[in-house]
């Protein structure tokens, strides 16, 4: 049985007593004012449940949005990372093999870790173009 069900039996109760219109002792009338307060806050209960309802909902979508926007900034992240270009040349002088990156590479000029000789990297062509 549900509250208001409940509640509709109480008030058939007070209402087969007569209770409403010979409501005379204080009992009588303290049965009639405790019926009338479970009334209302079934109703401010059930209004809570509706309002539950709506936000749930609104969470729901919320959630939804920060899962694209969450997408959106991780492919960003990869997307960066991707283009993020590293190269590996061999130093004339030692053989060792180098990793370089291309603020290395726009420098033109290379300093080897291992035999710590500097050399010019001229690949023919200015780095800046967009090349096709």
């Amino acid at each position: 049985m549900s509250v208001a069900e409940k509640i509709g039996y109480l008030r058939g109760l007070a209402e087969g007593l007569d209770l409403e219109h010979t409501a005379e002792t204080k009992e009588e009338k303290l049965i009639l004012a405790l019926i009338d307060a479970v009334e209302e806050l079934a109703d401010q209960v059930a209004e809570c449940g509706e309002h539950n309802k709506a936000l749930t909902a609104q969470i729901e979508d919320l959630a939804e949005s920060v899962d694209v926007v969450e997408t959106l900034v991780l492919d960003g992240i990869a997307d960066e990372d991707e283009t993020f270009d590293e190269y590996e040349i061999e130093c004339p002088t030692c053989g060792e093999m180098l990793i370089i990156n291309e603020d290395a590479l726009d420098s033109g000029v290379i300093s080897c870790p291992s035999c710590e000789t500097k050399f010019e990297i001229d690949l023919g062509f200015d780095h800046d173009e967009d090349i096709d």
